[in-house]
């Protein structure tokens, strides 16, 4: 699962900024203004035997890396159980076992806290008790409740967890799998554990055999988060080797570290995608993210071009002249000494020939060449965002990301295709979605439909697979890993006029 990572650069190094990619998690935050440090966790447990990075199709020097050679800080751990299904004591007797092979499983930077719900949320221990407080709790754990709702409890589950001082954070659901939320939905839940860094892990204890599909939503939480999942079976037994795991799950991985200053030195400026690729033992695994370059870095380079090609224009161009170039005090009183002793010249001097020559042809080309250079820079940054004044006005329609960064990718055609490729109207460089995913056309009426192209892993529409549906505003179309919400533009104009069958002679 490839998260095509969604944040938009990072404002705040103080403020980690949390990826989730193909077999790898990474943890980021700025260190410096071109340097980036990163917390990595590989989802299997494979060597690391090396890292690469990209930027806009230019290889980049590989980033430094160092695994730990034991776990780094604290590992805070929340509990989840399942009390909302009355007459499940035989259940509910196993899960008390499982949370006591997890707290003799722990280390001492496993924090553990437990907590039960049905319709609400209850903190039975908080994160970090003690491990005999946390048993007699769990002991007295009875299926009391009726209504389950999942979603909104496991939403508050990672706002607790969020809120934890901690180097890593996983959530634990032990439940039958069963959600009756009618507001709250799975990708509210994914959305939230990824933006807080938050790994799900999930053991499924099935009602009944009939019963036991809704043991899928929690199977794909735990996917999509980068945890384990696994199910007990009928006898809710559960296998030795699921908690040793899920610990070693938690705890592996490394430091790695970023210059990005060889970006900056390309003319890359602004908001740029950094593409990572992990090489392992057993295969490879990758991460996407964003990061945004210092914006002046391209446009110093300009200047000191241009100065360089046209010295004897710098020397008699007075302060007024040429204000950009007086930034710093030895220039600006460079420039200023040079006007002080123009000024003081009486009588009309005429111009050298170097001079004429300078300012007349060098000036004026060396300003084109610069205008140029920033306009290239421009276009190049449109066309890689995918945005700009011509594509939102051409505008059919949106597709809201919902992974948090607020992105809007503009509907610009009747037929709008997507997929991992590059060639798609929205490429999504993810491996959970397919070459050629779906397609959204829009008919002559105006309404928007959206259709299935054989995707490996399907298109659903508020949680509902389909394989062709009529769209309507706010419905969530979830393509791969990946969700977006569908918005009408009730003023967009159509791009060109519908094409007629005329009779020819």
């Amino acid at each position: 699962m490839l998260l095509l990572l969604s944040f938009a650069g990072f404002g705040d190094a103080s403020e980690p900024q949390h990826v989730l990619g193909s077999g790898v998690q990474l943890r980021c935050q700025r260190a410096a203004e071109t340097r980036l440090e990163c917390d990595y966790r590989l989802l299997r447990s494979a060597a690391l035997e090396q890292v690469s990075a990209r930027m806009n199709d230019h290889a980049l020097p590989d980033p430094g890396w160092t695994p730990y050679e034991q776990p780094e800080g604290v590992s805070a751990i929340l509990v989840m159980v399942d009390t909302s299904e009355p007459g499940r004591r035989p259940a509910m007797e196993k899960m008390n076992r499982h949370i006591s092979a997890l707290l003799d499983a722990a280390k001492p930077h496993h924090r553990i806290g437990l907590a039960a719900f049905d319709s609400d949320l209850a903190l039975l221990a908080a994160i970090g008790s003690n491990p005999d407080a946390i048993r007699a709790s769990a002991a007295k754990l009875a299926a009391t409740g009726t209504t389950t709702e999942l979603y909104r409890n496991a939403l508050q589950a990672i706002r607790a967890l969020a809120s934890t001082p901690a180097h890593r954070r996983a959530l634990l659901i032990m439940s039958d799998g069963l959600a009756e939320d009618r507001a709250y939905f799975h990708y509210d839940v994914v959305a939230a554990a990824r933006a807080a860094g938050v790994t799900v892990f999930s053991i499924g204890y099935p009602s009944s055999v009939p019963l036991s599909v809704w043991l899928q939503s929690l199977r794909r939480l735990a996917e999509e988060t980068g945890g384990l999942y696994t199910d007990t079976g009928q006898e809710f037994e559960l296998g030795q080797d699921f908690i040793p795991d899920a610990l070693a799950s938690l705890d592996r991985g490394g430091r790695l570290t970023m210059d990005l200053k060889a970006a900056a030195e390309l003319g890359l400026s602004g908001e740029q995608t950094l593409e990572l690729d992990f090489a392992l033992s057993d295969g490879r695994a990758s991460a996407t993210l964003q990061v945004e370059l210092p914006q002046g870095a391209a446009a110093e380079s300009v200047v000191k071009v241009v100065e360089s090609r046209v010295p004897r224009l710098v020397e008699a161009t007075t302060a007024v002249d040429l204000p950009a170039r007086t930034a710093s005090g030895a220039s600006a009183a460079k420039v200023e000494e040079k006007s002080s002793t123009a000024a003081a010249l009486t009588g009309p001097a005429l111009p050298s020939p170097e001079t004429v020559w300078g300012w007349y042809v060098l000036l004026p080309g060396s300003l084109l060449l610069a205008l140029a250079f920033f306009l290239l820079l421009a276009l190049r940054k449109r066309h890689l965002t995918g945005t700009g004044p011509s594509k939102i006005a051409r505008s059919l329609a949106f597709l809201e990301s919902q992974d948090g960064s607020n992105r809007r990718h503009a509907v610009t055609s009747a037929a709008y295709r997507i997929g991992r490729h590059s060639d798609n109207d929205l490429p999504i460089l993810d491996t959970s979605v397919s070459r050629q995913h779906a397609e959204i056309h829009r008919r002559r009426n105006g309404s928007f439909t959206i259709t299935d192209l054989d995707s490996m892993n399907g298109v659903f529409i508020n949680q509902k697979k389909i394989d062709s549906v009529t769209l309507a505003d706010g419905d969530i179309i979830e393509i791969g890993d990946m969700s977006f919400r569908f918005r009408m533009r009730q003023d967009a104009e159509t791009t060109g006029e519908v094409t007629v069958a005329l009779r020819t002679v």
